[in-house]
């Protein structure tokens, strides 16, 4: 199984050239499940359904930080959630919040449950805080503590 995660980088940059590059880039791969972080979402823009398009895999989103952005030029209402594509249909899906910082803004982890040919299993999908020094280690231990421990809950399957 090929698993692939990238940090999309919102609509940061030349969005149009950059969603292009990703996929192409994501097809040369030809990955079974693609974990994706900073997902852009507006009105009329959806970086993981164009993706999961491009790709013909199915699309798992959990929007996130929701907050006004420029794009194209104007002022967007939008989200940078977590999203994962996967070759195999959901047979389901949940989030968490994660401890968060004012100063870092909301933080989630996403799991998702496929029944693949070779088993079940269950995926973790995360994006920990950027914050430096003592007090971002800390709160990204705290992050990924919380979100292994909550992903495990009630599986039996591989966890990825």
């Amino acid at each position: 199984m090929r698993i692939v995660t990238l940090n999309t980088w919102k609509n940061e940059g030349d969005y149009a050239r950059r969603l292009g590059l990703m996929a192409r880039g994501l097809q040369a791969l030809g990955p079974d499940v693609v974990c994706l972080q900073e997902c852009f979402a507006a009105q009329g823009f959806d970086t993981a359904c164009a993706l999961g398009k491009a790709l013909g895999l199915f699309v798992a989103a959990q929007p996130a930080r929701s907050k006004i952005r420029p794009h194209a030029g104007r002022p967007t209402l939008s989200t940078s959630g977590l999203a994962i594509l996967s070759r195999w249909a959901a047979a389901g899906e949940e989030r968490l919040a994660l401890a968060s910082d004012p100063r870092d803004g909301e933080r989630i982890a996403q799991r998702l449950d496929l029944v693949t040919p070779a088993g079940d299993l269950r995926l973790l999908n995360l994006h920990l805080t950027h914050l430096r020094g003592p007090e971002g280690d800390r709160l990204r231990r705290r992050q990924l503590e919380d979100a292994l421990a909550w992903a495990g809950e009630g599986h039996g399957g591989s966890l990825v």
